[in-house]
């Protein structure tokens, strides 16, 4: 009786049906790993993309920094001419 259910169980059909699940679950899990791959890379880029954008609008600041810094020196070279036409006089 133990024979005919190893001969039942072990027969063609029940091995590759067994390789075939397992070989499914196997195909499944690494689907999934993949997945969470993917999504931790799209969360790195969209950080990546945030932080470009920012950088940006830092560019923008610090041009508009030195361009106000500019004119305080212009005008301050201005002042100083003044003054050293006053003091040639």
């Amino acid at each position: 009786m133990e024979q005919g259910i190893l001969e039942l169980l072990l027969n063609k059909e029940t091995v590759f049906f067994a390789l075939f699940l397992w070989l499914l679950w196997t195909q499944q899990q690494e689907k999934k790993s993949q997945n969470d791959f993917i999504l931790k890379q799209q969360e790195i880029l969209s950080d990546l993309s945030g932080s470009l954008g920012d950088l940006g609008n830092s560019f923008e600041k610090m041009a508009q920094n030195q361009e106000k810094l500019t004119e305080r020196i212009e005008k301050i070279e201005v002042n100083v001419e003044k003054l050293q036409g006053r003091d040639d006089k």
